[in-house]
Order: structure tokens, then C-alpha cells, then sequence
């Protein structure tokens, strides 16, 4: 015959574990309020938390102005085609791939980039802050586009 029992401590014994009694299902109005205020999407704290861990730190402004470089990451079909490019340019450097809202992620979690496509993020070596690739690229001057 089954015992009978009125409490986890006589199935478990006696632990510090504790099971909520309350329903707390009203508790709370917004995942802000579990996860803290989110950044903006695109801004440069929302990028330095996705690429750091920390919304303090620096996203650099330049743009990647390797036009030879910039034109195999555009042929390149995979993301593991793109960092093979440029690590042939930058060995030492990265590629970060931003998730965008377009991707299955920003579903569930929210994504840091407001771009359907999300946003690509580059450092020629570990030193150097990321910047985005695109960051000012077609916003100069003496570029006929």
C-alpha cells in the first residue's frame, strides 16, 4: 500500500529548499522588471552588450574601408565563409554576427539590432574595440555611391 504523505520533508527529509506558497503570477508586469532595462536596439549600449557582456563598453566608429575585403564578405554565402575572408585579411581579428528582429531568437529573447538581418560587427585584432562594419562607410564624403 502507497504511504501518505503531507509534506516534502517526508519525501525528501528536511532540506532549506523552499516551495513558493503564493501565487506570484501577478507579480510581475514586464520582463524589465526580471531582466532589467533593455537598450535600445542598434544603439551602442545594446551592441556592447551583446558583444561584451557590459553596456559600458566602446563600439568604435570607423567602418571596414577595405573595398577588396568588403567585396569576398559580400560573395561569401555562410557566416564560416565570411570569417574565413576575413581572417585571411586579419588573422588576429573577429566578426561578430548581431542577431536582428528577423531572426527566430528576437521571438523569445529580444535582439540587440533593430535591422531585420541583424548587423555585423568587426575588430582587426582583440586590442581594438568592435566597431560596425558598416559603420560609416557610405556616409563618406569622396565615395560615389
Amino acid at each position: 500500500m502507497v504511504e501518505q504523505y503531507k509534506n516534502f520533508s517526508d519525501i525528501f527529509g528536511n532540506t532549506d529548499t523552499q516551495l513558493p506558497t503564493e501565487n506570484k503570477k501577478d507579480e510581475y508586469t514586464s520582463t524589465d522588471q526580471i531582466f532589467g532595462e533593455q537598450p535600445e536596439p542598434s544603439t551602442d549600449a545594446a551592441l556592447a552588450t551583446y558583444a561584451y557582456g557590459d553596456p559600458d563598453m566602446p563600439i568604435g566608429e570607423e567602418s571596414l574601408l577595405d573595398v577588396k575585403l568588403r567585396g569576398r564578405l559580400s560573395a561569401a554565402d555562410t557566416v564560416n565563409e565570411k570569417i574565413n575572408e576575413f581572417k585571411k585579411s586579419y588573422p588576429e581579428g573577429d566578426l561578430l554576427f548581431v542577431p536582428g528582429k528577423g531572426t527566430p531568437e528576437s521571438t523569445l529573447e529580444g535582439v540587440p539590432s533593430k535591422y531585420s538581418s541583424g548587423e555585423i560587427l568587426f575588430r582587426p585584432d582583440s586590442t581594438t574595440p568592435y566597431a560596425r562594419l558598416d559603420g560609416n562607410y557610405f556616409k563618406v564624403a569622396d565615395k560615389n555611391f
